[in-house]
């Protein structure tokens, strides 16, 4: 850290995917913890040897400005004097000049920069349901109930509701009724994010048998966050019908994570993730701009599930008449895996209607993570296809976009999740856990998000 002095634990690799290409082999330098939005680091690099045990030498710009060596270009010149202080810091800190093969520094995107879109959608949004979810308006649509016999042996789940509702629209483009045409954020001239119309996702409500218990028993919501390419309606039928599961306690929600959900990648070829993002990379930002509404879905969900909203229609009212959900604005609970763990993470930065979060094989990080995950393999070819097929080319690619996903993902969010809680927020409780040699969500990853949530081993 280069005003405190603070060593950052890291590691580093080369690109194992460039093995057999050593001259276009990336050596990654990857932080242990997610960098304090803002800050500003330095990074020094002595000690690198080749394979046969030499010393690498420093580029020759580089040498100059650290050996102070005379030079013409203008470039070099203009950066003397930010390498003198560079070094000089560094210096301070007992490594010495001379030693070093490389030195820079950068400063990493600022919690405006990372949040403040997200935080701006969340707050418009609470306050539009605050207007518009009234007595005399219903800003849902159930669609079909499927209703069980709590007598049978080993039955855990009531009704199973499903339906639509009403959240505002902050893209240019609908990914519920134009699934597969790129919306981009609709901002104004500063970059606030302005409401474009509404948008009505589904959601998936189960309802326990436990609610039935005398005349009626209101219980607390789950927001349920499904995998990869999944779906809510999907996850939540099997968490409340897993034959592994004997109790089940909740009113258990979800909707999609739009932007990498089952409708994003249906049609394949012709699909949003491969026809607009993989084979247009000129359209990535609407990747996170997707996952950003998504989540503002999920937030929208929560709150109307808190607030007890659903109530008013019988679909969710015992026999007697008894509104099931607890309501009040008492707190809810989240349980998501894999993607549902990923963005389940920045759910709980964003969300002020739960305390405890269960995130199953999260991780955070996608520019460190795609290149270890088994799902990235049709993704990387179709990179190839595109023309990308040099790996210091594709490494770099993945590191650049990754500055506007990181807006549509928890790691632009891990630091205010379980302390220093973003504005209008709570800090979290979170139980996470790992599948040990995931193939999918890389246990490095994981434990980068744990450790920047400073989470103790169990």
């Amino acid at each position: 850290d280069a005003d405190t002095g603070e060593r950052i634990l890291h590691f580093i690799e080369p690109d194992a995917r460039a093995a057999s290409n050593p001259a276009r082999q990336v050596l990654f330098l990857r932080p242990a913890k997610s960098l304090t939005p803002g800050h500003h680091y330095i990074v020094a690099v002595r000690h690198l040897v080749h394979p046969d045990g030499s010393a690498v030498e420093p580029a020759p710009a580089f040498a100059a400005l650290r050996d102070r060596r005379p030079t013409d270009i203008e470039a070099i010149l203009a950066r003397r004097d930010h390498f003198e202080d560079l070094f000089a810091r560094l210096a301070q800190d007992g490594v010495a000049r001379n030693d070093l093969q490389l030195a820079f520094d950068f400063v990493v995107q600022s919690d405006e920069g990372l949040t403040s879109q997200m935080l701006s959608m969340r707050d418009q949004a609470f306050a539009w349901l605050a207007q518009n979810g009234g007595a005399e308006s219903s800003p849902f649509h159930v669609d079909n109930v499927q209703e069980n016999d709590c007598s049978q042996p080993n039955m855990l789940t009531w009704r199973i509701v499903e339906g639509s509702y009403e959240v505002p629209l902050f893209l240019t483009a609908d990914p519920v009724t134009d699934p597969v045409t790129p919306g981009f954020l609709n901002v104004d001239a500063s970059g606030t994010p302005v409401q474009n119309g509404i948008t009505q996702p589904p959601f998936t409500i189960a309802i326990p048998c436990s609610a039935l218990a005398a005349g009626g028993s209101p219980k607390p919501f789950l927001i349920a966050g499904h995998g990869l390419f999944g779906d809510g309606r999907g996850f939540v039928r099997d968490i409340t019908g897993n034959s592994a599961v004997n109790h089940f306690d909740y009113i258990a929600g979800a909707t999609d994570w739009r932007g990498l959900s089952a409708p994003d990648i249906q049609g394949d070829a012709s699909s949003f993730i491969v026809s607009q993002i993989v084979f247009h990379l000129d359209n990535f930002s609407a990747l996170p701009d997707r996952l950003r509404q998504g989540q503002l879905n999920t937030l929208v969900l929560a709150r109307m599930l808190g607030t007890g909203l659903f109530n008013r229609d019988p679909a969710f009212q015992s026999p007697s008449g008894v509104g099931l959900l607890l309501g009040d604005d008492q707190p809810g609970y989240y349980f998501g895996a894999s993607l549902g763990g990923i963005m389940g993470l920045m759910f709980s930065a964003l969300s002020p209607d739960i305390v405890n979060a269960n995130v199953d094989v999260p991780a955070i990080n996608f520019s460190m993570l795609l290149q270890r995950a088994t799902p990235f393999i049709p993704f990387e070819q179709a990179l190839l296809l595109s023309g990308i097929t040099d790996p210091m080319q594709q490494a770099l690619l993945i590191g650049v976009i990754n500055e506007l996903w990181v807006r549509g993902e928890s790691a632009g969010y891990a630091t205010h999740i379980t302390s220093d809680p973003l504005p209008g927020t709570n800090a979290k409780h979170i139980l996470m856990t790992m599948a040990w040699l995931d193939q999918q969500v890389s246990n490095q990853a994981t434990e980068i998000a744990a450790r920047t949530l400073g989470l103790p081993n169990l």
